[in-house]
């Protein structure tokens, strides 16, 4: 939705402040974490995908606008309901296994801005 808005010139609406984050992980890194589990007999379990650091909402909004070099604005609407605040992945487990993820979010992002 960031995308679509900054692309055509709309303003990007952030529920919160804006400082809520998130652990955004490349779909890449995701694929490549379930083919690592699917062929690795040592893993069993529930594991962790990402990159274990957050980006907070209003970054990630400021990161689509320089790629795209949009100059939408952003509008801040009340906080979801039950939205939680910060969520951080912890890719401990994969990463004892030897994953590593590849990709990054700036990746992604450069990459949906090609594809949107």
């Amino acid at each position: 939705m960031f995308f679509n808005a900054a692309m055509s010139g709309r303003p990007i609406t952030i529920h919160g402040d804006g400082a809520q984050t998130r652990d955004f992980v490349h779909v890449a890194d995701i694929a490549g974490a379930l083919a690592f589990v699917a062929e690795n007999e040592e893993a069993c379990g529930v594991f962790n995908v990402g990159y274990g650091r957050s980006l907070s909402i209003i970054d990630l909004a400021k990161q689509i606008l320089e790629i795209t070099n949009s100059r939408s604005p952003l509008e801040f609407a009340p906080a979801r309901t039950g939205d939680i605040r910060h969520s951080t992945a912890d890719p401990s487990k994969l990463h004892a296994l030897g994953w590593m993820p590849i990709h990054g979010v700036r990746s992604g992002l450069e990459t949906m801005a090609h594809l949107t």
